[in-house]
């Protein structure tokens, strides 16, 4: 185990000193070279504008090869100046079956509760979507459940931005690429609406898989060699991928954080962005996790699906049903059972 450890310890320290940019397949990022020249510091800047926070959390109550049935709950809060004005959750199910479409296996939703009018149409998807799938293999149906809550993230985005007050920033618990099939047609209603209410887009995300030519991860070089006060690297990419209309950022929200995070503002509202950084540094001072704004902190806990309510909730279910769904389930819950022997 020492040997392990030690080897692990060496690997993960060695940030080079020598020249070293992200790393992008996609010619549609054109990667810039790591300068220090490039870190900002954050300053405070008076401002009135309000701040809505946006999380989303899903869990899987039922599960077969061939159906699934999803919970999905969409939260967001709205602050001024740290003082939370507003809440709302949203909650509703999904039910995901797999149908044969000219020969073809899709899987289709069902959705109920749908009080954000999510479209079912936008949750067919083909079960070897190229955007889904993972090496040669179907896309297991339970992955549309994730899907789905996305998109109700966006579609109460695009709410939010219809009943808020112009000058309002919206922070999503996530990036701001279209990557996935029906995605793109979200983030472009929500933008041509954001542009004419004058609200700015911005997503933030808890995890970042960006590596630099040399294996590095950018968060960890970014964070090494920044400095201690809080601030903002940019730029880091140039971004012409017609999916992800966004200006990107790495940012160090407070003194005592550990942490950098990903940052992103829609690309024709960049002009924004030192403010709304200089309003998230001042959110994100909350002492169990200095660095990241309170407002995602609630957000996430609002959103969040617990293990016991899941259970719950598939208790109830399976209550009602019986043993009808005894054939399906017994195709995949094996590993359950096991799990479950002492």
């Amino acid at each position: 185990m020492e040997e392990v450890i030690r080897h692990i310890v060496n690997s993960l320290n060695n940030i080079p000193d020598r020249e070293d940019c992200p790393n992008f397949s996609d010619k549609s990022y054109k990667p810039l070279k790591i300068d220090k020249n490039n870190f900002h510091f954050i300053k405070a800047i008076s401002s009135n504008k309000k701040i809505a926070f946006i999380d989303g959390g899903n869990a899987e109550i039922i599960k077969a090869a061939n159906f699934s049935l999803h919970i999905i709950r969409v939260y967001y809060n709205v602050y001024l100046k740290n003082k939370k004005l507003k809440s709302k959750k949203h909650q509703s199910y999904v039910f995901l079956n797999a149908v044969n479409k000219n020969n073809k296996i899709n899987y289709e939703a069902e959705i109920f509760n749908n009080d954000l009018n999510l479209n079912k149409e936008d949750l067919i998807f083909d079960s070897f979507d190229s955007t889904l799938r993972t090496g040669i293999h179907r896309v297991i149906i339970s992955k549309i459940g994730e899907i789905a809550r996305r998109f109700a993230e966006l579609k109460l985005a695009e709410k939010l931005v219809e009943e808020l007050d112009e000058g309002t920033i919206i922070v999503m618990d996530r990036d701001l690429q279209a990557s996935i099939t029906n995605e793109a047609k979200y983030f472009n209603l929500i933008y041509d609406k954001a542009l004419k209410k004058d609200v700015t887009i911005t997503g933030l995300c808890k995890s970042s898989n960006i590596l630099t030519n040399n294996g590095n991860s950018i968060n960890a070089l970014l964070n090494v060699i920044g400095p201690e006060n809080p601030w903002f690297y940019h730029p880091i990419v140039e971004i012409t991928n017609e999916n992800h209309k966004a200006e990107m950022f790495f940012i160090k929200l407070h003194e005592k954080s550990k942490h950098v995070f990903r940052f992103e503002i829609y690309d024709k509202q960049k002009a924004n962005a030192e403010e709304v950084l200089s309003l998230l540094s001042d959110n994100s001072n909350d002492p169990i996790f200095p660095g990241y704004p309170y407002g995602l902190i609630e957000a996430d806990r609002s959103a969040r699906i617990t293990n016991q309510e899941k259970e719950y909730q598939k208790t109830i279910f399976l209550a009602k049903i019986g043993r009808k769904l005894d054939s399906h389930l017994a195709a995949i819950n094996a590993h359950d059972i096991l799990d479950n022997i002492i």
